[in-house]
């Protein structure tokens, strides 16, 4: 099989999966994303148990505003921190959602490396709240992704990541 064949059958097999998982929506019962059981009818991306993980996780954990590393309470970070403070960036601050654990994180395995793409809609909209909450919405120019490596978007098919900053901005 030649490379582009490979590419036709990996991106044909995305979308058969992306057109069973409509089907499975329309017919099974809605589960929850972070651990799968089903949701009851009011919930709606997270059974309660993961809800209330997830509120535990976000916005928790002090976090350098430059660079996003975790950081100790007294720690100093008006020109960044520890990690960052002797590096030039290409971008003058971020936000992040919380800390990458329980259910956020296994969200965040579904996008990346399982292909669960419906997921991305949620996750932008945790992202719009994490820029508001940062009081960041007013102050930037854009909102981008982390450049995925062009190996790892061929094995994934695309980069999933890419998902995230348009649908944050379209929570707005």
């Amino acid at each position: 099989i030649t490379q582009s064949m490979s590419k036709i059958l990996r991106v044909c097999t995305r979308e058969i999966r992306y057109l069973g998982y409509a089907v499975s929506e329309t017919i099974l019962p809605r589960c929850c994303q972070g651990c799968g059981a089903a949701l009851a009818e009011d919930e709606r991306e997270l059974c309660g148990l993961c809800w209330r993980g997830l509120q535990e996780t976000i916005g928790k954990g002090r976090y350098c505003r430059r660079c996003g590393a975790n950081i100790g309470e007294y720690v100093e970070t008006k020109g960044g921190c520890n990690h960052c403070r002797d590096f030039r960036l290409r971008y003058d601050g971020l936000a992040r959602v919380g800390i990458y654990e329980g259910a956020l994180a296994e969200m965040i395995r579904k996008l990346k490396f399982r292909g669960q793409a419906h997921v991305a809609k949620f996750l932008g909209e945790l992202l719009w709240q994490a820029v508001e909450g940062a009081h960041m919405s007013a102050q930037f120019d854009m909102v981008t992704l982390v450049p995925l490596p062009w190996s790892r978007k061929w094995n994934r098919n695309s980069n999933q990541a890419a998902l995230l900053p348009r649908l944050a901005v379209g929570c707005a």
